[in-house]
């Protein structure tokens, strides 16, 4: 299977502002100097893990998986445990790190539903431009 997490996105205003603030988060400042997260993974791990404080998964208004990220990028960054915890707390249960097609596409769902939750659309009014 190939794993990949889609950013959140969709038609919607509200979706186009959040892939702008996601272009705007990782983009570099300068040709030296990194945007405040150096890669739209690091930005997704972080917003996952706010939205999974919140308890409260929000579904991709649309999962395009064009601009997903390949989940080996995840294993490769060690953040694949907690990929895998916030999908554990979710289910409450540890079925969804079978290695199956529909439990992996299970732990992919709960993931980017809690980086939808993750609060971006808060940052849209707060970005610095």
């Amino acid at each position: 299977m190939d794993r990949r997490i889609a950013t959140p996105t969709g038609k919607s205003d509200e979706a186009k502002d959040i892939l702008g603030l996601i272009e705007r988060l990782t983009a570099p400042t300068d040709a030296a100097e990194p945007g405040i997260f150096e890669s739209k993974q690091k930005l997704m791990m972080f917003a996952a893990a706010l939205g999974a404080q919140s308890r409260t998964p929000v579904p991709l208004e649309q999962r395009d998986t064009n601009s997903a990220i390949r989940f080996e990028i995840f294993e490769n960054n060690a953040d694949a445990a907690v990929v895998a915890a916030i999908s554990v707390a979710e289910t409450k249960g540890l079925a969804v790190l079978r290695p199956d097609d529909v439990n992996e596409a299970r732990l992919v769902k709960v993931f980017e539903e809690y980086v939808n939750a993750g609060g971006l659309d808060i940052g849209i009014d707060h970005a610095d431009p």
